[in-house]
């Protein structure tokens, strides 16, 4: 009995102490009544310390029965009356009181403020057992409120002072608590061991209820690591508690967790269902609990593996009803992502693009970490956004999958992002991001994805010109005879190219972007006597530069986080073949000392390595760019500049080399399988002679498929009438000023949404689009730019 009854009547003392019995049995109508009766005596008026516990217990019965604003009033009396007292176990179970009931109301600031002062109440008295309950209130508001980080912090303490009071049991419910946020930012390995602990200790004391919560946490970590057969196990034994025991609300949780495994194995019809059962179980049990919430938008994302975007879209806004009135970000960002993959499918660009934005800035925020990187490796897939964001995503979230370990996520956005590249038309480039989840996939014998990463190689072997099924690789030939010209100048170049085709010097490839340079390097080197050896392309610009000197060079397992073993760099690849330094004059200014060493010694040191390795490769650099102007502007290294340009190769543009047009226009009739080209007698002057071709080769080639897809049946003669409107264009002004001012209306636009974009950043925006500091500020001063 407290000390403020000692004096009072045996009978109110009694009373008061049943009323609390009650209130911890959850009887709270009977509680209610029972103080109701004990106020009308009025026998305890004269006791401020026994009118401050009935309004305590008043309150707090309140407050259970969901009358929060009338429990709010009670507490605050409670509160008056014994503030200045020396019973301040009361006052603390006041204070906390108040404080859950500024959570219900939503008012979390509040409930923080208050639960803090009750630490210091618990302190006073050297409560520990109070101190833990008031902790792991804190951490759940803080969950609440996707405070990950200071979640953690709050149950930690709880674990601590479990630690000094040897509290094993507390310990273990709360390290399982600790590990359900663990899991949610992505710290898997921690969450597991945190849930291995509990088991233990659970199975230990025979508390049957905690060890099955436990069993399907340590299940769903297990399936969240690809470790689908463990995390059956886990999932299988807790099913046997579940139905010992009938556990209504985690026969919920086990119906949403095996949805999501169902899921993952590409069982949509066994995933909805389980969905489906977790609902209705929930829907009687907790209306508006976040469970709700979450199986929504899984069972949206199974909607949209079905094609069934409405059906998706109805789930999608069940879960943000009850994820909104909960105040749950994650969800809310989640719920986001999946609203991005259902505009993305119903080509509605913007409203996607804007949800895409909106979960990856939710998510962002609040550091939930696979939930993020899904969200990037979403975006990516979508393929609704421009180059240099999507490059950016890409980046992003493979940085992500390595921090969480998950190779098998690093393998799916390589394969969206290869998927993306081929989209663009940057077939070389797909095929050599291909390789990655290729290795990955094979690895971790994921089947499924290894069938989708073949009907990708099939389809870009197709588009590099290689034969063979998806199975059998085989190297594309190119030689001379593949350029397709009666050019004085390109015969030239031609020429010039046999001569040094098998010199080990390097060659500088010049000209705008669609010239040809890509055939040239590929020529020279399947031409060479290193052509039995690899020919390995990198383009400087499209590899974000954070990634960019590990990708060159390669790395030792642990030289850096997600680092899980070694790999070679491109420059390795390439031993005893040839390499490409596509838009060199991309290169940070960084790394092009370490490529000029290697370049000249032959040699190379892997980061996180000492001893360098040597490598024989010959080196073909190509840009668009003008490097003596770089050079000047120091943006370039002057000493790279002149070991690079010891063969300089210049590829006119298409607007020069006119006569190639219908020579062109016929080999990519051929390609496209169209042999008779059926023109004989057609003016061959519409084959668009005047028009400049700003994108030159690749633009004509571009725009003949385009033609030839719209044109069905295919008509010659339409084709060169649709050709010969391009000269159109010139009306615009002189070719060559357009083309100067179309390409600098685009550069000042993507320099724009690129600063944007970084809030403003300009070194950061720099990066994002792979050129220098340096170049950015004079790009901006060039065009005007105030940003």
């Amino acid at each position: 009995m407290d000390k403020t009854l000692q004096g009072l009547s045996r009978e109110i003392a009694s009373k008061i102490e049943s009323i609390e019995s009650l209130i911890a049995d959850k009887k709270f109508t009977e509680a209610l009544a029972e103080i109701r009766d004990l106020e009308s005596q009025k026998a305890a008026d004269r006791f401020s310390a026994v009118r401050g516990s009935i309004h305590y217990l008043l309150s707090s019965a309140l407050h259970h029965l969901g009358r929060y604003d009338e429990a709010l009033e009670e507490g605050k009396r409670a509160f008056e009356l014994l503030k200045n007292t020396p019973e301040n176990k009361r006052i603390a179970q006041i204070q906390f009181n108040l404080g859950a009931i500024h959570v219900a109301l939503g008012d979390f600031e509040h409930a923080e403020s208050q639960l803090r002062d009750v630490i210091a109440t618990y302190r006073r008295i050297d409560d520990r057992r109070g101190i833990i309950t008031v902790c792991n209130k804190l951490a759940n508001i803080c969950f609440v409120r996707s405070n990950y980080h200071q979640a953690i912090g709050y149950m930690n303490q709880c674990i601590r002072h479990c630690d000094e009071s040897e509290d094993e049991v507390t310990r273990a419910k709360l390290a399982a608590n600790l590990s359900r946020i663990y899991t949610l930012i992505g710290s898997w390995r921690p969450a597991k061991e945190s849930l291995l602990s509990a088991v233990a200790v659970f199975e230990g004391k025979g508390d049957q209820l905690y060890l099955c919560r436990a069993l399907l946490s340590l299940g769903y970590v297990c399936c969240l690591q690809r470790d689908s057969q463990e995390g059956k196990t886990y999932y299988e034994k807790a099913l046997e508690l579940i139905y010992d025991n009938n556990y209504t609300r985690e026969l919920a949780i086990y119906h949403e967790y095996s949805g999501e495994l169902e899921f993952a194995q590409g069982s949509y019809e066994r995933a909805k269902n389980n969905y489906l059962d977790c609902l209705r179980m929930m829907e009687q049990i907790a209306p508006e609990s976040d469970m709700i919430s979450q199986t929504y938008r899984l069972l949206a994302e199974v909607q949209i593996a079905e094609a069934q975007y409405e059906e998706a879209l109805s789930s999608c806004e069940k879960a943000m009803k009850v994820a909104t009135s909960l105040g749950e970000r994650i969800e809310i960002g989640a719920i986001h992502r999946a609203l991005g993959q259902i505009y993305t499918a119903k080509k509605e660009k913007d409203k996607a693009k804007e949800d895409f934005q909106k979960s990856i800035s939710i998510l962002g925020q609040i550091g939930a970490k696979f939930e993020l990187g899904k969200a990037y490796l979403e975006a990516v897939r979508s393929k609704v956004f421009e180059y240099v964001d999507c490059t950016a995503y890409y980046a992003s979230g493979r940085e992500i999958f390595r921090e969480l370990g998950s190779d098998y996520h690093l393998g799916t956005i390589a394969l969206a992002f290869c998927e993306f590249l081929y989209e663009t038309g940057e077939h070389d480039k797909a095929e050599a991001y291909l390789r990655e989840p290729e290795k990955i996939f094979k690895r971790l014998d994921e089947k499924k994805d290894l069938d989708l990463v073949l009907e990708s190689r099939a389809k870009i072997d197709r588009a590099l010109g290689k034969v063979g099924s998806p199975n059998t690789r085989h190297r594309a030939e190119y030689h001379f005879s593949d350029i397709v010209t009666q050019d004085d100048q390109m015969l030239a170049i031609i020429d010039e190219a046999r001569r040094f085709k098998d010199s080990d010097v390097p060659i500088l490839l010049l000209g705008e972007t669609g010239t040809g340079k890509d055939l040239l390097a590929k020529v020279i080197h399947c031409e060479s006597k290193r052509k039995d050896k690899r020919f390995v392309k990198v383009n400087c610009a499209a590899i974000p530069e954070t990634l960019l000197e590990s990708e060159l060079f390669g790395y030792k397992r642990g030289a850096f986080s997600g680092a899980d073993k070694d790999k070679k760099g491109f420059f390795e690849e390439a031993d005893g073949g040839t390499i490409l330094l596509n838009e060199i004059g991309d290169l940070p200014l960084r790394l092009q000392a370490k490529i000029l060493d290697v370049i000249e010694d032959r040699e190379l040191t892997r980061l996180g390595e000492v001893k360098p390795r040597k490598v024989d490769f010959r080196v073909i650099a190509a840009t668009n760019k003008d490097l003596s102007e770089q050079v000047r502007s120091g943006d370039f290294r002057e000493d790279l500049y002149h070991r690079l340009n010891v063969v300089s190769l210049r590829l006119p543009p298409l607007r020069e080399r006119r006569r190639d047009i219908p020579l062109l226009i016929e080999r990519f009739l051929a390609e496209l399988g169209i042999k008779e080209s059926g023109w004989e007698g057609l003016d061959k002057s519409q084959l668009g002679l005047t028009y400049d071709w700003p994108g030159n080769v690749r633009q004509l080639k571009n725009e003949v498929e385009r033609l030839v897809l719209a044109l069905i049946p295919f008509d010659s003669r339409k084709l060169l009438e649709e050709l010969g409107k391009l000269d159109q264009e010139i009306s615009r002004g002189t070719s060559e000023n357009y083309l100067v001012d179309k390409r600098a209306q685009v550069e000042r636009m993507e320099i724009g949404e690129a600063i944007k974009r970084c809030g403003g950043d300009k070194e950061e925006a720099a990066k994002v689009l792979g050129i220098s500091k340096a170049t950015l500020y004079r790009r901006l001063r060039q065009y005007d730019l105030d940003i």
